[in-house]
């Protein structure tokens, strides 16, 4: 109807306003690192700080858009608590499935993969990719716990809970940041896992699917991952051309993965070949 209602604006704005109030904590919080590392260290830093941070964000936006769709799906069954939690839990195995292993990989070829790509002068950047990668694996865990929070309407609670990792980060800036980037990176990474935690509270409060739950879901997949890098590592030792570790470890790296997927017979690998095919005939309509 052609008709304003105060009601639905209220609704809406009182859901919407948190969330965007958020949005722009998180944004702040993101600018803010970068701007305390050049201001502490030198544009020296800050430049491979970026650039690393360019390495491990582009999985991280690709898959990033696949489990966008989880939103709206979610929001659907929101009061169906049960259905709620299978949900939860095929998509947490899901992510942790696709991401752990390819974020595995890329740190494993940081030198190779900054040196061919942006030449030798960027290679202190590796350093930093490496730490990042871990961050980069755990972030869409956040989003889909985070994300449990807004299905069930509780947009208050979601800015709270990012006020408080905001201020959190902000302590681990001012304790890390005298050990240099590194160890600021280490000290960002100690806190991702806390936050890890402080977000699964809520969802284990919500639908049962806490923090040990989620873990154990995830185990074999990283389980599976850290027996990927180990031999990965170890072939990687016998090999001295940066180009050739390119181009063997992310392929004998995959092709090993999907085998033990195969043979331990993951429904996740079906799964995602689905997702991906569903997306490639959404693309080509």
């Amino acid at each position: 109807r052609r008709v304003f209602s105060k009601i639905s604006f209220r609704e809406l704005f009182d859901f919407g306003s948190k969330l965007l109030f958020s949005s722009i904590f998180n944004s702040i919080s993101e600018n803010s690192i970068s701007l305390v590392i050049g201001k502490l260290y030198d544009t020296k830093g800050l430049g491979f700080y970026t650039r690393a941070l360019q390495f491990q964000r582009l999985p991280i936006n690709i898959f990033g858009s696949v489990f966008a769709v989880s939103f709206p799906v979610l929001s659907e069954i929101q009061d169906d608590d049960y259905k709620l939690k299978q949900t939860y839990q095929s998509i947490i195995k899901l992510i942790a499935f696709s991401i752990f292993p390819i974020m595995a990989i890329i740190g494993l070829v940081a030198e190779p993969l900054i040196s061919i790509v942006l030449t030798d002068k960027w290679l202190p950047a590796a350093p930093i990719l490496k730490i990042l990668c871990f961050i980069g694996a755990l972030y869409p865990i956040h989003l889909i716990n985070l994300d449990l929070i807004k299905v069930k309407g509780h947009s208050g609670l979601f800015l709270k809970i990012e006020v408080i990792v905001q201020i959190l980060t902000l302590i681990c800036v001012i304790l890390s940041y005298k050990y240099g980037i590194i160890g600021m990176m280490w000290g960002l990474l100690i806190l991702d896992i806390l936050c890890l935690y402080i977000h699964t509270i809520y969802t284990g409060v919500f639908i049962n699917y806490g923090f040990i739950s989620q873990l154990k879901d995830m185990a074999k997949y990283i389980v599976i991952t850290i027996s990927m890098v180990i031999i990965l590592f170890f072939i990687k030792s016998f090999i001295d051309s940066f180009i050739s570790i390119l181009i063997i470890i992310p392929v004998v790296g995959v092709t090993y993965y999907i085998i033990i997927a195969y043979i331990i017979k993951a429904d996740e690998l079906k799964k995602l070949q689905d997702v991906f095919s569903k997306l490639f005939l959404h693309s080509r309509k």
